[in-house]
């Protein structure tokens, strides 16, 4: 997991309200936010800092989410604005957002994101448990049917892995948790993608266009982070994020050892693109 040092609270930042744009550049930088990639970290970093505009949620907030989508995958309405992919976007909106930004996303391997956001559900279905929040009342009835006892282990994880995965797989499940990462990172022609959003093996590798000027990896984030930060001139110390295991709250012992094998395959012809694109092993 990663997290960031308390230098947010020991660096006390002068100005709070002046908003910094680099003056160097031509274009400003545009966060996407994969989700369970350190995204809400990273968010949270941009904006202690002065860099809320370089966040979805800024940028985006005058939107509604109906005319930001393209029809073609409206199904997916209903998640987090800043969950719906770069390239889910109607075309005209893309090329805008295209002339003004450089885009920046964090990718992770598909099998630990899948682990994260597992127990990512465990969580929010305790800590939301008397939310009177409609949608929120929903993502916990759907994971509630799957992990009732909202345990965390072998068995349950594999379960939620076959239940929600394969055949049984929706664009807009768990708040758009589940989409490869590539929508995010690239663009295909929708003649590409079948019904269930799916894209065929076969496709050559070419076909996938590459909509991020930069790709950060989670396993390496934190000197990748630096990296960016330096090359794009934005004014954040260098090693804000440091990289160590979170003191998880389940106490669970998950890794991609716990994924079985028929797991595995499952995940690997749903990440397909995302292994092959982002060279993480199968």
């Amino acid at each position: 997991m990663i997290q960031y040092k308390n230098t947010l609270k020991k660096n006390k930042i002068q100005n709070k309200k002046t908003i910094k744009y680099n003056k160097n550049k031509n274009k400003n930088n545009f966060f996407i936010h994969i989700p369970k990639t350190a995204g809400e970290t990273i968010k949270d970093i941009l904006v202690n800092y002065n860099y809320k505009h370089y966040t979805p949620y800024y940028i985006l907030k005058f939107y509604k989410n109906k005319k930001l989508i393209d029809i073609f995958f409206s199904i997916i309405q209903n998640i987090s604005k800043w969950h719906i992919p770069v390239s889910m976007y109607n075309s005209n909106i893309i090329q805008i957002l295209k002339n003004k930004y450089n885009f920046f996303a964090i990718v992770r391997n598909p099998y630990n994101r899948v682990i994260s956001d597992f127990n990512f559900w465990i969580a929010f279905c305790k800590e939301h448990k008397e939310t009177k929040n409609i949608y929120h009342k929903k993502l916990i009835d759907d994971f509630k049917k799957i992990n009732p006892t909202l345990s965390s282990n072998f068995e349950t994880l594999n379960f939620f892995i076959q239940k929600c995965f394969g055949n049984n797989y929706k664009l807009n499940q768990y708040d758009g948790h589940h989409i490869p990462m590539h929508y995010y990172t690239h663009i295909i022609d929708k003649k590409y993608i079948n019904h269930k959003f799916q894209i065929n093996k076969n496709t050559p590798l070419h076909l996938f266009h590459k909509l991020c000027n930069h790709i950060l990896f989670f396993e390496n984030l934190n000197e990748d982070f630096n990296k960016y930060i330096i090359k794009e001139n934005i004014n954040i110390p260098q090693n804000i994020l440091v990289t160590n295991k979170k003191n998880n709250s389940l106490n669970t012992q998950l890794s991609i050892d716990s994924i079985s094998k028929e797991s595995k395959k499952i995940l690997q012809n749903h990440f397909y693109f995302d292994f092959i694109l982002f060279n993480y092993s199968f």
